[in-house]
């Protein structure tokens, strides 16, 4: 399972239901809202990724990437991935294109700031084909956990 943005519900509530199971999960972080109000803290964060949660990298203000100058998109790919490794310590694997909208330059400059795969909202049964374009089933807050923990 994945889970998009940093939201503290999802060390609230998804967090504990996931520890209870033995299950773990990505979560892909907006590192411009670390801490903020209704968003994971570091603290929080090192804890879920302690207990074996997966951080990932979803930029550091959550742009469409395919609309916003090539600059600006290879600074929120890269620097979020920076940012996350200095404050967590470890290597960030994978990245989400924020809202799932990429194009072929974005997916190159991932590929080229070292992640090893990312995932887009686009729903379908993933078959690593392109490992920059996996594919799962969005949830949202409206989503009930529930229904994927049978």
């Amino acid at each position: 399972m994945t889970f998009d943005d940093g939201y503290q519900d999802f060390y609230d509530f998804a967090y504990p239901e996931l520890k209870k199971l033995h299950m773990t999960a990505v979560v892909y972080i907006i590192t411009q809202d670390i801490g903020k109000k209704a968003y994971m803290n570091k603290k929080e964060l090192i804890e879920i990724q302690d207990y074996g949660i997966e951080i990932g990298s979803h930029t550091l203000t959550h742009p469409d990437l395919s609309t916003i100058s090539p600059s600006s998109a290879k600074e929120e790919i890269t620097a979020s991935k920076t940012t996350l490794e200095k404050l967590l310590g470890e290597k960030i694997l994978s990245f989400c294109y924020p809202s799932g909208k990429f194009n072929e330059s974005v997916e190159t400059m991932v590929k080229e700031a070292g992640y090893f795969f990312a995932v887009t909202t686009k729903t379908q049964i993933t078959t690593f084909e392109d490992p920059f374009a996996l594919k799962r089933d969005r949830m949202n807050h409206s989503t009930s956990i529930s229904l994927y923990l049978h």
